[in-house]
């Protein structure tokens, strides 16, 4: 097993992704890996009348953007080299981490589980388990430390 080159880590502005990220400076540190942090603007049903959706889903894009550059200006150090991505092509964060692994030569991903009760799972599963079951590389899970 060699050193990843490139190494994704999902963020979605909580505090328990944070704690992916933490890992995934480490190893890329350690091993002089790319990191690709990855903010997914997921789908959502918004109704008219609050306005419109394309407005709306472009400030979340921009919000995603400003978020992911203040992470790497607090969280990554500067000798270590980083790449943000926005995806907004209104499909399941779990879709867009995986095709992201597929199309940039990912070889690992660093999220967190959040804990969800059996209820929230049984109805919309889990971002976590779907990428673990359906991505080509090595998935490492952080277990939500935050509450």
């Amino acid at each position: 097993m060699q050193n990843p080159d490139n190494i994704l880590v999902p963020l979605d502005m909580s505090e328990a992704a944070l704690e992916a990220l933490e890992y995934a400076v480490y190893m890329a540190k350690s091993s002089n890996s790319t990191l690709h942090l990855v903010y997914v603007v997921e789908p959502v049903t918004f109704p008219s009348a609050l306005g419109d959706y394309r407005e709306f889903k472009t400030a979340m894009k921009d919000s995603g953007g400003t978020y992911l550059a203040q992470m790497v200006a607090d969280k990554v150090p500067a000798d270590v080299k980083s790449k943000t991505v926005v995806m907004a092509d209104d499909d399941r964060a779990s879709k867009n981490i995986i095709e992201y692994a597929k199309t940039n030569d990912i070889d690992l991903i660093c999220l967190t589980t959040h804990g969800q009760g059996k209820l929230e799972h049984f109805l919309f599963g889990s971002t976590a388990e779907r990428v673990i079951t359906q991505t080509p590389c090595p998935v490492l899970i952080i277990p939500t430390r935050t509450k």
